[in-house]
């Protein structure tokens, strides 16, 4: 049976949908949950990046699923495929084609309630984040979710 293109235009976006009011849910939870918890770590971004690109099962342990405050510079402002507002930090290497599983940057994600003060933000501006550590993205990125300026 043959479905037409339009069904299947119709359900990608129904799909992509749910995951975009899923996605600002979950951050808007996730910064309620981490509101009033103090960062249990304090790192650079370059720090954070160098760790992760030494060992990543060690940086995982030591940063994974925690509050941590990162402070660096602003290198991105803009929202992702879901519509979700992200800040990304430098983490101090340069990026190259050739080596693409190099980890660059820290990738800090907020909910749509922040919109107002990260738009006050500029590329090159050197911000502290706190967020919860939720490993790296398949990108070369460290995630950092329901994240705050501090």
């Amino acid at each position: 049976m043959k479905i037409p293109k339009n069904t299947l235009t119709i359900i990608t976006i129904i799909i992509f949908s749910i995951f975009a009011i899923a996605s600002v849910e979950e951050q808007s939870e996730i910064t309620a949950a981490i509101a009033d918890k103090r960062p249990e770590l304090t790192v650079t971004a370059t720090a954070l990046c160098q760790a992760y690109q030494e060992n990543e099962i060690r940086a995982s342990v030591e940063y994974g699923g925690k509050v941590i405050l990162v402070t660096g510079i602003i290198d991105g402002i803009d929202r992702d495929i879901l519509d979700e507002i992200y800040v990304s930090l430098d983490g101090g290497s340069s990026y190259s084609f050739e080596d693409l599983l190099e980890i660059s940057y820290v990738q800090c994600y907020f909910a749509e309630s922040q919109k107002n003060e990260i738009a006050n933000l500029n590329i090159g501006d050197r911000v502290s984040i706190k967020g919860k550590c939720d490993d790296t993205n398949y990108l070369g990125g460290i995630l950092l979710n329901g994240c705050t300026i501090e």
